[in-house]
């Protein structure tokens, strides 16, 4: 039998110094969910009915119409299947970064594990299929080697059966490569360009050594077991296929494009290989004999959690930005938005992004946007909270019609958009707009209020959530 025991005491201390009965969430907030500890809450509005959970599927709805990669707690690529969430964690620390919503694309490498077939042009190099432990913890990387020669020669690899790439929307081109008897790789587009665009990669230090100037950019990121990610992007000038290229430079690290010299019989192991229209690295896509494609991931929180207002709220985003850079390159210059208030039927939004300004990629800002129908976007520009490759980020912003401030954690702006009075979801990762902003970045916590904050209460939860 439980035993019930009852005070007829009144509680004496200051009950505003009492956590908040869905404790950690905040007391003026009506959504939780952080990714990290895997701790989601909802509150009702109306009806105070609270939802706690381990569970995401609880409140928040996760599509995607394919299987995929991500990295686990073990910093190994994972696969998971249709429509399940991908938690993402650093490769080297095994950090929790959060939850990722990735957009949809192609690896249009038909073979991108086998280097073996036809697919893959080789001149004066030689490769065989699974030698060596991969990066997803299986042996299925292959050795890639020089010739040994008498004379001076090229030694490259090109992938040939990438379609024709168009003008002016970039294309990336991605490999995991780890040292072996040579530590220095080259990425190289052959086409597409004018003349050859390349970079050097160091894979002992994880630099890159050398670019050229039509690289639109470049990644390195390091995964266990002395693999990297590395990365080229390049904005086609003419409409043909890219032709990239794997290629050995004698361990040269200022080497220009696809240099000639003696091998030797050097060589790296090379895996998962990927070529994307996307200005940027998005998740691994394993292929086998033919392009395959990932659909969006679109998540969003589930509306008859009654959690929101209609015509004001407050937010709270922590995330992380991923190793590539990834401006959504195109007339609206969308950027990658973290989180968005909208209208399920009506164009009308609250919307939080990393968006490119000066049409740069690299000049980018956080910028909150507003806008209702029958009126123009209206932006507030955070200056100061530009986009960081592999950057741990956080913000707050309160909004109404007439008045949305943000607070970066040293600087506040404001702004006085019109504000919907009709907003009725939440989506995460994605905006309204076309293209969908989908951010590829890891969202480690959302707290959302239904009420306005003023400007101390804006520091004093951004201090307490960050």
């Amino acid at each position: 039998m439980a035993t019930q025991i009852k005070s007829n005491k009144t509680y004496q201390g200051d009950a505003a110094a009492l956590p908040s009965p869905q404790a950690p969430m905040p007391k003026l907030a009506s959504l939780y969910l952080d990714f990290e500890k895997e701790l989601y809450i909802a509150l009702g509005r109306t009806t105070g009915n609270a939802v706690r959970s381990r569970r995401l599927a609880d409140l928040v709805t996760f599509t995607r119409a394919s299987e995929t990669t991500r990295v686990n707690k073990s910093g190994l690529i994972e696969y998971l299947a249709s429509g399940e969430a991908a938690i993402e964690y650093d490769p080297i620390t095994g950090d929790c970064l959060g939850l990722r919503v990735a957009a949809g694309t192609t690896n249009q490498v038909a073979n991108s594990e086998n280097f073996s077939g036809s697919t893959w042009t080789k001149t004066n190099v030689s490769t065989v299929a699974a030698k060596t432990t991969a990066p997803d913890g299986n042996p299925t990387a292959s050795p890639f080697n020089e010739t040994t020669d008498s004379s001076d020669l090229i030694h490259s690899m090109l992938e040939n059966a990438t379609p024709a790439a168009t003008i002016g929307s970039p294309v990336t081109f991605s490999i995991y490569a780890k040292a072996n008897t040579a530590s220095i790789i080259q990425l190289v587009a052959q086409g597409a360009v004018a003349t050859p665009q390349y970079a050097n990669f160091d894979l002992v230090n994880g630099v890159r050594t050398r670019s050229s100037t039509g690289i639109l950019q470049t990644s390195v990121r390091k995964f266990k077991n002395g693999w990297y990610r590395i990365s080229i992007t390049i904005t086609p000038t003419v409409a043909a296929s890219p032709q990239f290229t794997l290629a050995l430079i004698n361990d040269v690290t200022s080497a220009a494009a696809l240099p000639a010299y003696t091998g030797t019989g050097k060589g790296i192991y090379i895996w998962g290989a990927q070529i994307e229209n996307w200005d940027g690295v998005t998740p691994y896509i394993p292929t086998s004999g033919a392009a395959v494609t990932r659909p969006d991931e679109v998540c969003t929180v589930r509306q008859d959690l009654d959690f929101m207002a209609t015509d004001r709220g407050a937010i709270f985003a922590d995330y992380n930005m991923p190793a590539s850079l990834q401006a959504m390159s195109g007339v609206y210059n969308a950027g990658q938005a973290i989180v968005c208030l909208d209208n399920d039927s009506v164009a009308e939004y609250v919307n939080f992004m990393n968006r490119r300004i000066s049409n740069s990629i690299t000049n980018q800002n956080l910028t909150a946007a507003a806008k209702i129908v029958g009126s123009s976007e209206i932006t507030v520009e955070v200056k100061r909270l530009g986009q960081v490759r592999n950057g741990h980020q956080a913000f707050i912003s309160s909004f109404i019609n007439d008045d949305m401030r943000v607070f970066d954690g040293i600087n506040k702006y404001s702004g006085a958009p019109l504000v919907s009075t009709q907003l009725n979801r939440l989506m995460i990762g994605r905006a309204r707009t076309t293209p969908a902003a989908v951010s590829n970045a890891y969202l480690k916590r959302l707290v959302y209020y239904p009420v306005t904050l003023v400007d101390t209460d804006l520091v004093s939860q951004f201090n307490a959530l960050s």
